[in-house]
């Protein structure tokens, strides 16, 4: 069977998407309902198979990292990157994501982690592709607008998020 390229997981990238109008003195309630809300935008756009929806997300220098290596920097190298990946298999597939933790690096720059999957997508000879999952972090900053995604590393080597436990 042939293989399909390691998507970026979605599970991040979703997490802090455009949009937003929360001032960045909102309490963190406010902020973290808001990125969570906004996470089902991207997927909305993920199951829509909409790269130019994906990459608008995106600060306009963003960039993200997918698991296989791939770097794609500035919207229009994220839009191209999505719309091969939706030609090559990942059109029709469904994606989730969870969030795991965020925190403020500053009132408008937040990281956050998180888990992700994409089922359903199709090889090259149109069989089902194995389920992919795996963590991903995300860092967004507030913009004119709402809030943006400025970096995204995602990585298929795990695909949970555990706290150390103890020295």
């Amino acid at each position: 069977m042939a293989r399909l390229n390691r998507m970026p997981g979605i599970a991040v990238i979703a997490l802090l998407i455009s949009g937003s109008q929360q001032s960045v003195r909102a309490s963190p309630d406010v902020v973290e309902t808001a990125i969570r809300t906004l996470s089902q935008n991207y997927i909305d756009a993920w199951n829509r198979a909409d790269a130019e929806g994906i990459a608008s997300q995106f600060v306009a220098d963003g960039d993200l990292v997918a698991p296989d290596g791939t770097r794609a920097s500035g919207q229009a190298a994220i839009r191209a990157f999505y719309a091969a990946a939706f030609q090559r298999g990942y059109s029709g597939s469904r994606a989730g994501i969870s969030v795991v933790a965020m925190r403020a690096i500053r009132r408008d720059v937040i990281i956050a982690d998180g888990t992700w999957f994409i089922e359903n997508a199709r090889t090259p000879d149109g069989a089902v592709a194995p389920r992919e999952e795996g963590v991903a972090t995300l860092v967004a900053v507030k913009a004119l607008g709402g809030w943006r995604v400025s970096a995204v590393r995602e990585q298929t080597s795990a695909t949970a998020i555990r706290d150390m436990q103890g020295p």
